[in-house]
């Protein structure tokens, strides 16, 4: 059995003393290893929640980074030093300046630690293909992109030598987790794009997916891209039961989602805990 923590997120549990943010982070416990998965924006938000949850950073095996962004990094400068050298799991690229064209001029959203600093607080391992954590997590690594529908939010750039431009956000992946019933995906923000995700993680393993958690990056997307990814859902993966989904979905998507399968999709909010066998 493992079970699945959701730290940050930009709301939170009705009821719960947890505190939200435009974040993400989730904390997953197996039989053989602890995984923080992403650290949502503010060192301050996710050291608050890691104690309403009576979550210890000591016991942290692994820190998995699913992207670059401060919204899934920012915890981490002052939390890290709370853990016992974690092994750190990222790609190569996670590194990259990155800005948002959303602001004039455009603004960095990347990384706030640099790589020599994390070196220090963890041991760091910098992949480009799928990397196992125990025997209950695989690290998916780059996502090919292969749909015809799904594009990287053309408002996201990056830097490199001294040019700007758009970033491919190589860096993004996602968790596989193996459940007795099937795959659980754990996603940070999918800017790969969620059918190009899943159909990562179906290379991987062969078993049926049938739960997806975490950021679909849906909340800027069409709705012809919303329709087509409802469409390939249906098409390629009726072994989904449960979609729980939260920070950069939107509501829109959320219910479109809904609309097309019903009660299997439900948001996840911080201070929400979900057990798997």
């Amino acid at each position: 059995m493992f079970a699945i923590t959701c730290l940050v997120n930009n709301d939170v549990a009705f009821g719960t003393r947890f505190r939200g943010e435009h974040g993400l982070s989730f904390f997953i416990r197996t039989p053989d290893a602890a995984v923080l998965f992403d650290a949502g924006q503010s060192p301050y938000i996710l050291a608050h929640n890691l104690k309403e949850a009576g979550i210890g950073l000591g016991d942290v095996t692994h820190v998995v980074l699913s992207h670059g962004h401060y919204d899934h990094t920012g915890g981490l400068a002052q939390n890290l030093a709370r853990m016992q050298r974690p092994v750190l799991i990222a790609h190569p690229a996670v590194f990259e300046k990155k800005l948002s064209a959303r602001h004039d001029p455009p603004k960095p959203i990347g990384l706030p630690l640099a790589r020599e600093e994390l070196a220090q607080k963890a041991q760091l391992r910098l992949r480009e293909q799928p990397t196992p954590i125990g025997s209950h997590v695989t690290v998916t690594g780059p996502i090919p992109r292969a749909t015809d529908f799904e594009a990287v939010d053309a408002k996201l750039l990056r830097e490199r030598a001294g040019r700007v431009e758009p970033d491919p956000l190589q860096d993004d992946q996602a968790l596989i987790l193996e459940a007795r019933q099937g795959l659980v995906v754990v996603l940070g923000c999918c800017h790969a794009g969620l059918i190009n995700t899943l159909r990562r993680v179906r290379r991987i393993s062969e078993r049926p997916i049938v739960a997806v958690l975490g950021g679909s990056h849906l909340q800027p997307a069409p709705a012809a891209q919303i329709a087509a990814t409802i469409d390939a859902l249906r098409r390629e993966f009726a072994s989904i039961a449960s979609f729980r989904l939260n920070h950069c979905t939107g509501w829109p998507a959320l219910t479109a989602l809904r609309d097309a399968f019903g009660e299997k999709v439900q948001p996840l909010a911080a201070g929400e805990q979900l057990e798997f066998e």
